[in-house]
């Protein structure tokens, strides 16, 4: 093993880049986005809708005012805090609300984020968003449970978002995605039930954290 004198440890000093505070026990600085991007999986568990070697492009998922949902599974016991996604070379535009949301296989509200009403969602970007209240997945601890994570965007023009085309396969019971409602606004409120899912052929990259 190799001698460094002018090593200090445990390490010191302010932490930069997508970290804060200082050393050694840093934090993850405001707005930091989890993703395979960021390559903080062993700083934070995230979950996600999809691999990321399995996103084939930019897919119109989108439709103005629609709930745009796709499943992930999370062991029972892990707290979530953050939903994200990310944008394919389209970025929204005229935006009136977005939001996102987190919701059980049978489309209970488990979580919301605010609405972010007019602020942009540039292209090709990762976006993550505080939930108002963090949830701590139910079950027998350390097994896998489905989990519903859904995008809302109000606006003349939806971006696309990362992902990928599928057939009908994805909407096969339980399906793994789906959209809902229509000429949606506000965030729905904890506890209330989805309207049921409407076939969409694509899986969004969707993650939770």
């Amino acid at each position: 093993m190799g001698f460094y004198p002018f090593a200090t440890l445990p390490p010191g000093g302010t932490a930069g880049g997508v970290l804060t505070g200082t050393y050694p026990n840093p934090g993850l600085a405001a707005g930091v986005g989890v993703d395979s991007q960021t390559a903080l999986s062993a700083v934070v568990p995230s979950y996600a809708t999809l691999p990321r070697w399995a996103i084939a492009g930019s897919e119109a998922l989108l439709v103005s005012g629609v709930l745009s949902l796709g499943m992930l599974l999370v062991p029972a016991g892990q707290t979530l805090t953050h939903l994200g996604f990310r944008t394919g070379t389209t970025a929204g535009a005229t935006m009136s609300d977005w939001w996102m949301v987190l919701a059980n296989e049978a489309l209970t509200v488990l979580g919301v984020t605010a609405d972010q009403l007019t602020a942009a969602i540039p292209a090709s970007a990762s976006t993550s968003l505080a939930m108002t209240a963090s949830y701590t997945v139910a079950g027998t601890a350390g097994v896998l449970q489905p989990l519903y994570v859904g995008l809302m965007v109000n606006a003349l023009t939806v971006p696309t978002l990362e992902g990928t085309a599928a057939g009908a396969q994805l909407n096969a019971s339980p399906a793994v995605t789906g959209s809902s409602g229509s000429s949606l606004t506000s965030p729905p409120s904890l506890g209330a039930t989805l309207g049921a899912l409407s076939s969409l052929a694509s899986m969004p990259y969707f993650w939770a954290y």
